[in-house]
């Protein structure tokens, strides 16, 4: 079993690499964006943003995931590169069909979701991204499911850093503001697009098979409405704050967003990794044993980069934004803790995935967007971006539940949750903690306090573990010790 971790905590790292740069460059943005644009420019960047998301989110249709069930299932390397080239071609097809649907209606969609028709040509340019944007998902995904973390790292860390670049150049150099911006991913997107079919080219054998595309809709249909429903999950509380706030509240909120989704370097990369990790064993008689102690890892470490994130945001936030942005802040320790409930859905509902009772993941995810909606509604109006960002948490946590309570009934783990639950109600109360310290301290007593906390939070995560497992932790970094000080030239 040890050996199984060890293969999964190596390809998290390339994942966790190739994210941790690719974040690491897109918040290169975050102190230019935010004193070039206001707070209401970067929320009509933002809402436009993720009004192009949703069309990459239905358009999949499943297919992400369904084709990863029939990678492993196959043996054929024919009937596996039909499989990809079926999926492939119908994928981009479905895209570009709506991809033009919103670009001849972009100018209603504009007044009827973001109530204002100038914001039309702001939506045309991102959405011209998605097509593109579609292929280098696809892809990565080949790469993932592959076991090729390297590659899957060159494309998303190009793709992220040419973008970048590119914007700085078109949006302060050329003066173009939120269009250049939106031209830089773009230009990015074809550019990397052509680099992934290039890379990838020998899975494809571009034959389509409407039979295999028809069995894999069988499976990914069922976990379609589950991708759109996510989408509203996380994102429909801005369309909430358009209607009964301001574009500066949106921007608010996507700057606080945009931090709290520094938890995704971990969720994000350990999800790339578990998923094709998770399938490969299935079969074997450790599976659900190993099932529970990813939980438990994951947890352990999303729950303390949490802490540390909610109890530094202010001070952070205050370095890298102008002051219009600051209060962000207060926002970041609900939606980390909704970044870690998304990463969880896909390990307990691993034995629906299995048993082949897909459905149920989209049963759950259902009543997480119906609750998102009706706790948008109610909290938006008063609470403005706290109430968001609370709506949202609360919305994942419903899904959770019910998803962890259908895995168990088809397909039962004993996952630790004495435990799990003593480490989540540590983490809440340090961060309460230190959020009354901005009443009680000066800033230098403060930082030493909360710095003081996150010690304390570590050694009881640590001692949380069984001795065995820590013993593995010292035997590791004594591994790591050892080749650093090889490399160095110390023996």
């Amino acid at each position: 079993m040890y050996q199984k971790f060890k293969k999964l905590g190596k390809d998290s790292m390339v994942y966790m690499a190739g994210t941790l740069i690719s974040k690491l460059i897109g918040f290169a943005l975050i102190p230019v964006y935010t004193r070039i644009f206001s707070p209401q420019d970067y929320g009509i960047l933002d809402i436009v943003s993720i009004s192009s998301v949703i069309i990459i989110t239905v358009s999949n249709l499943g297919l992400t995931t369904a084709l990863s069930i029939f990678y492993f299932q196959t043996e054929d390397q024919n009937n596996k590169k039909t499989f990809i080239s079926s999926n492939f071609i119908f994928s981009i097809f479905i895209n570009v069909l709506i991809c033009a649907l919103v670009i001849i209606f972009s100018r209603p969609l504009a007044i009827t979701f973001l109530k204002n028709a100038d914001y039309a040509k702001y939506l045309i340019l991102s959405v011209l991204a998605i097509p593109f944007s579609a292929i280098i998902n696809f892809g990565s995904g080949l790469f993932r499911l592959g076991l090729k973390p390297i590659k899957y790292f060159y494309i998303i860390l190009g793709n992220s850093l040419f973008g970048v670049v590119l914007s700085i150049y078109l949006v302060i150099f050329r003066k173009m503001g939120l269009q250049g911006a939106l031209l830089s991913l773009l230009i990015s997107s074809i550019i990397f697009a052509v680099i992934s079919i290039y890379l990838t080219k020998h899975h494809f054998n571009w034959k389509f098979s409407s039979q295999k595309l028809k069995l894999m809709l069988k499976v990914g249909l069922p976990l379609a409405p589950a991708s759109f429903m996510v989408w509203i999950m996380d994102s429909s509380g801005r369309y909430f704050l358009a209607h009964f706030r301001t574009m500066s509240d949106i921007g608010l909120y996507s700057l606080g967003f945009k931090f709290a989704s520094i938890l995704v370097l971990i969720t994000a990369a350990f999800r790339l990794a578990n998923a094709p990790f998770q399938l490969s064993i299935a079969s074997e008689a450790q599976a659900k044993t190993i099932y529970a102690k990813t939980l438990t890892y994951y947890l352990l470490m999303t729950f303390f980069v949490a802490a540390g994130l909610s109890m530094f945001s202010k001070e952070i936030l205050s370095l890298l934004t102008s002051p219009d942005y600051i209060n962000s802040y207060k926002i970041i320790p609900p939606l980390t803790f909704s970044f870690i409930a998304d990463g969880i859905y896909q390990i307990v509902g691993i034995g629906l995935l299995i048993s082949r009772k897909t459905q149920y993941m989209t049963y759950g995810v259902i009543a997480g967007a119906l609750a998102a909606l009706g706790f948008n509604a109610l909290l938006a109006p008063r609470w403005g971006i706290l109430g968001v960002a609370f709506a949202t948490l609360l919305a994942y946590a419903v899904g959770l539940v019910l998803i962890y309570f259908w895995n168990q009934k088809y397909y039962h783990i004993n996952f630790e949750l004495k435990k799990i639950f003593k480490l989540l109600i540590f983490s809440l109360g340090f961060i309460i903690l230190s959020f009354l310290s901005y009443f009680l301290l000066t800033p230098l007593p403060m930082i030493i306090f909360k710095s003081f906390l996150m010690i304390i939070l570590g050694l009881i995560f640590y001692f949380s573990l069984e001795i065995n497992e820590r013993n593995k932790i010292w035997f590791l970094a004594r591994n790591i010790f050892r080749k650093i000080k090889f490399r160095l030239g110390y023996k």
